[in-house]
């Protein structure tokens, strides 16, 4: 059985007036969701350059340790060669194995200062790292205010959100297909969420545009769905809203909450 055109419009003011206070509960989230969320990506982009940083430590440390192991090679040769140089035949292989000795101690003074060079840059890295660190523990201490704040207010909206939930859908279940998503569509395009307002003194109750007084009468009659010239919202009589709301008998958790 095809609905008139005042059950249509009747379904689609419940259903807006539903999503009204929805919008309402979701407003009072405000920006903790986007904040969370952008705290979360601070503390992953800190630890990821906590990871890095961390990880030329450990690497400056394996090429200390690799180059302390060097020192100990060429110092051993150096004791070698002392030895050698003690019984040496003739100026050849003294000269040779002078030559070696000095070869060993550049090279020992290449490695030591290696060293220096990578426990200078530990020691920089260290003092950045710590820079980090103290970075990411005030995060998650802004994260944690910010989490419980949210789980709190869901916490005290979830139920009432649900059961909002609970009735748009059987409602949503009564709108013409057309006309729904006609209503999804301009909702998403309006900030403040409202696909369906009301004439109120001679005025679109969206835009606030104004309103022909032969749109206001047709408004009245019900015979077909006006949209505001301006804005394209659905325009009903505000005696349509006011009925919608009190059939549906939805209290105001926003003023409970903070009441």
């Amino acid at each position: 059985m095809e609905l008139s055109i005042k059950e249509k419009l009747e379904s689609l003011v419940e259903l807006q007036v539903v999503d009204s206070y929805l919008n309402k509960i979701i407003q009072l989230r405000g920006n903790l969701p986007f904040e969370v969320q952008d705290l979360e990506d601070v503390i992953l982009s800190l630890d990821l350059k906590i990871q890095e940083i961390q990880s030329k430590i450990d690497g400056n440390k394996k090429n200390i340790s690799s180059l302390k192991i060097s020192v100990k090679e060429q110092e051993d040769l150096l004791k070698k060669y002392d030895e050698q140089q003690m019984q040496v035949k003739n100026n050849r292989e003294f000269e040779a194995i002078t030559k070696e000795i000095e070869i060993a101690n550049l090279e020992i003074q290449a490695f030591k200062r290696k060293i220096t060079i990578a426990e200078k840059q530990n020691g920089e890295f260290k003092e950045l790292l710590e820079v980090y660190q103290e970075k990411k523990q005030s995060k998650e201490k802004d994260l944690e205010i910010k989490q419980n704040e949210l789980k709190e207010i869901i916490a005290r909206t979830e139920k009432e959100e649900k059961e909002l939930n609970s009735v748009k859908e059987k409602i949503a279940i009564k709108v013409d297909k057309r006309l729904l998503n006609s209503y999804e569509r301009i909702k998403r395009n309006m900030r403040n969420g409202l696909a369906v307002v009301s004439t109120e003194r001679e005025a679109c109750g969206g835009c606030f545009a104004v309103v022909p007084p032969q749109r206001i009468n047709e408004v009245k009659q019900l015979k077909k769905i006006i949209v505001c010239e301006n804005c394209g919202r659905i325009l009903v009589d505000q005696e349509m809203i006011d009925k919608a709301k009190e059939k549906l008998a939805i209290q105001d958790i926003t003023e409970q909450l903070y009441a």
